[in-house]
């Protein structure tokens, strides 16, 4: 808690964002947990600038492919930001995919619309606030 009033909004739990994590759920048994990207998670920005390096003129340019770029991205998150997954199968088999860097980073490329919500859940700092996890958890129970 903020030692200065009416900033309550703004607290958030920094052992969630940058060790902890949250779980994002996508339906019965599957969810992903993810750290912050940013905040309190300094990971997340000294991984972003080893990726992005090499490639940093063309996107200051805006000249990168979005596909590079798409790719980047999923290298950071697979580094710094996504911690762990329950419940995500190979569509073939139907056996549990290992929770590796290089497999998360296949399946956020392979799984755009995912990617966002889980870049949407990373960036908000509403995601990491302990009353906002507590809420959620009271709501399922109650439901």
């Amino acid at each position: 808690m903020s030692k200065y009033a009416g900033f309550d909004l703004y607290d958030r739990d920094e052992n969630l964002e940058k060790e902890e994590g949250v779980e994002v759920p996508f339906g019965d048994d599957v969810s992903i947990r993810i750290r912050r990207a940013g905040g309190a998670n300094t990971k997340y920005a000294r991984v972003f600038g080893q990726v992005i390096k090499p490639y940093r003129r063309q996107m200051d340019a805006g000249k990168l492919e979005e596909k590079k770029s798409t790719q980047l991205h999923a290298q950071v998150y697979a580094r710094s930001v996504v911690v762990g997954w329950k419940g995500i199968k190979d569509a073939d088999t139907g056996e549990d995919v290992p929770f590796t860097e290089g497999e998360v980073e296949a399946f956020l490329i392979a799984m755009p619309e995912v990617f966002q919500v889980l870049r949407d859940k990373a960036e908000a700092m509403d995601t990491f606030r302990r009353e906002e996890i507590e809420g959620d958890v009271e709501d399922l129970g109650n439901s």
